[in-house]
């Protein structure tokens, strides 16, 4: 499985000295935290991307309650979850929305990370998922930019749907 979330909403200010510097940034520069656009699956050997993605209206609302609910439905379900970086970033990602929605942690799956397995294994160039698909013969991520999440965000319905099929397209 794999996740796509949206951006945290941070406003700060900051002398003219620290504009090249790194600035710590406290809770309260965190104006609207980030949310779940969509998450993808698929089980194992059957071949088909299946998941959920926010609608335009619980996009502008950063509601991801639907689409965490339809994710922990599924998760539960697994034995072992497969994911690229998940053990740094999706699990501990879904676990959060869980607990902010009321949700159990559905942890009860093993976990097979690949980002960790190459490193562990291959001394392979990159670890990127990007890369890595092009070098074993598999569909190449598509493209997206900075306005992709920026029009999901804002509740645009077809920048949502190119997200999703983004997500799809990643597992």
């Amino acid at each position: 499985f794999d996740i796509e979330t949206s951006r945290v909403n941070i406003e700060s200010s900051v002398w003219p000295d620290q504009v090249r510097k790194p600035v710590y940034l406290g809770q309260k520069a965190v104006k609207e935290d980030w949310y779940m656009l969509s998450w993808a699956g698929s089980w194992l050997f059957s071949g088909v991307a299946f998941g959920d993605v926010i609608k335009p209206a619980e996009a502008k609302s950063r509601d991801d309650k639907r689409v965490s609910k339809s994710l922990h439905k599924v998760i539960k379900q697994a034995d072992i979850v497969i994911t690229h970086n998940g053990n740094h970033f999706d699990i501990k990602k879904i676990n959060w929305r869980f607990l902010v929605h009321g949700l159990e942690p559905a942890q009860r799956y093993q976990s097979i990370d690949t980002l960790a397995k190459c490193r562990q294994v291959f001394g392979v160039t990159s670890l990127a998922m990007d890369f890595l698909c092009r070098q074993l013969g598999y569909d190449q991520k598509h493209h997206t930019d900075y306005g992709l999440w920026e029009a999901c965000e804002g509740g645009d319905k077809d920048a949502l749907t190119r997200m999703y099929n983004y997500n799809k397209n990643d597992v």
